[in-house]
């Protein structure tokens, strides 16, 4: 991140986007198929002391901000900065560590959201814009676990989803451009 210049990175992204009708089994059902996902209703209800019931429909507006958006080759990343406390060691930040604090905390629900607001910017900015060739992927950097002389080794998630998933995802938000 260090060598990317101010003109090819955006902090603190803001994004606005309308949700219409979505109802949490299908999204649940949605997130299930990838077996990847932990699952907005079943996870949800417990940190957040709401009880969201599977014929619960969610409507109104996403709102929110994505730590930094860059651009490198002609690709779009989002990266999203952690400081969660997962150990001591280093061990204690390795991708199987991570992907298990993604998983309890929603962090993966959290960067599904920022993909399809990062997709939905780029297809109303990018005349010829395409995910294949434009979508990067997600960075999820746990700082606490980061080490220049590591590399990615410790601390670092890195995910591209599919693009029919985010398209899917996006359509189940109630997108229809």
């Amino acid at each position: 991140l260090q060598n990317i210049d101010v003109a090819n990175r955006l902090n603190e992204m803001e994004f606005h986007f309308a949700i219409d009708r979505c109802n949490i089994s299908n999204l649940n059902r949605l997130l299930a198929e990838q077996k990847r996902y932990s699952l907005f209703a079943n996870n949800r209800g417990q940190h957040h002391n709401r009880n969201y019931s599977n014929n619960h429909t969610i409507h109104g507006m996403m709102k929110g901000f994505i730590d930094v958006v860059f651009r490198d080759n002609g690709r779009y990343y989002i990266v999203d900065y952690k400081s969660n406390y997962l150990g001591d060691k280093l061990s204690d930040y390795t991708p199987d560590h991570l992907l298990e604090e993604i998983k309890h905390h929603n962090y993966d629900l959290q960067y599904l959201i920022y993909s399809v607001a990062l997709h939905r910017f780029l297809k109303n900015k990018l005349a010829n814009y395409n995910y294949q060739q434009h979508f990067g992927g997600i960075y999820y950097l746990f700082v606490r676990g980061m080490r220049n002389d590591k590399g990615c080794k410790y601390g670092v998630h890195y995910h591209r989803p599919e693009q029919d998933f985010i398209e899917r995802l996006n359509k189940l938000f109630g997108c229809f451009t």
